[in-house]
């Protein structure tokens, strides 16, 4: 159910609906955990990992993690060389009021 739920992000209706949206990669993810965003999933496959720091995020983000085969995060990556990591998380709802 989770794979299939995170495929359903890459429609749009899907994403407004469920008020959650996917972050793929290292550098997305870092960036997202550091401006407040929650996650809710984390989808890994360390033999995809490019570097040494993915396991530190995975710790920081604290999400329900799940490992899964090269050949399924490939299926389900958006991405020509995927880094190994995928999250399902919740999108920040802003209004212009709230940029000021």
């Amino acid at each position: 159910p989770k794979i299939k739920q995170l495929v359903r992000l890459k429609d749009r209706k899907e994403r407004d609906e469920t008020g959650l949206f996917m972050i793929e990669g290292y550098r997305e993810m870092k960036r997202a955990a550091e401006g407040g965003i929650h996650f809710t999933s984390v989808f890994i496959c360390p033999d995809l990992f490019l570097g040494t720091n993915e396991n530190f995020l995975i710790e920081q983000i604290g999400a329900e993690t799940f490992v899964l085969p090269p050949a399924l995060f490939e299926k389900i990556s958006y991405r020509d060389r995927p880094d190994g990591l995928i999250a399902i998380a919740h999108q920040m709802q802003k209004t212009l009021a709230d940029l000021y």
